[in-house]
C-alpha cells in the first residue's frame, strides 16, 4: 500500500528562497566581471532547485508484504517490517526523509543495534494501522 508523502511549508519556502536569489542574480547580470561566473551562479541554484523539486515530487512511503520503503528524492530507505519495533506519531524538525514536521517516528533493529527512522505520510494513522497489520507486535505509542 502506497502512502503518499506530505510535503511541509519549509520545503516550499525554500524552494520559494532559491527562485528568489536566483532571480536576484539575474538583475545583476550586468555587474558580474565575467559571464562564466554569472552562468556558474545559475547553474548552482538550478540545480539546488532541481534537488528540492525532486524532494517535492519524489515523496512516498510504501508497506509491501515485508518490508516500509521510503522513496524521498533522490534516496530510498528500506526497513523490514520484522524489526520495527515501534512506532508514534510525532512532531520533529530534525533532518530525515520526512518533508513535514508531522511524522511518524519508526523504531527499528539493525545490525544489533536500534535505529530511528522518520517519515511523514499525509494519511499517519492509515500508515500506522498498515504495518501494524503485518506485525501485531509492534508497540504504537
Amino acid at each position: 500500500m502506497k502512502f503518499k508523502g506530505k510535503n511541509g511549508l519549509i520545503l516550499w519556502l525554500t524552494l520559494l528562497l532559491d527562485f528568489g536569489i536566483a532571480g536576484w542574480f539575474w538583475s545583476l547580470k550586468g555587474e558580474f566581471e565575467s559571464p562564466l561566473i554569472f552562468w556558474c551562479f545559475m547553474a548552482l541554484y538550478a540545480l539546488i532547485a532541481a534537488l528540492i523539486i525532486s524532494f517535492l515530487a519524489r515523496n512516498a512511503v510504501t508497506v509491501t508484504g515485508s518490508e516500509i520503503v521510503v522513496r524521498f528524492g533522490p534516496t530510498n530507505t528500506t526497513v523490514d517490517i520484522a524489526s520495527v519495533v515501534s512506532m508514534k506519531k510525532a512532531m520533529s524538525f530534525l533532518a530525515s526523509s520526512g518533508a513535514s514536521a508531522k511524522r511518524v517516528e519508526i523504531v527499528y533493529r539493525k545490525n544489533g543495534g536500534q535505529r530511528l527512522l522518520y517519515v511523514s505520510p499525509v494519511d499517519r494513522d492509515g500508515f500506522i494501522r498498515a504495518v501494524k497489520g503485518k506485525n501485531p507486535e509492534i508497540k504504537v505509542y
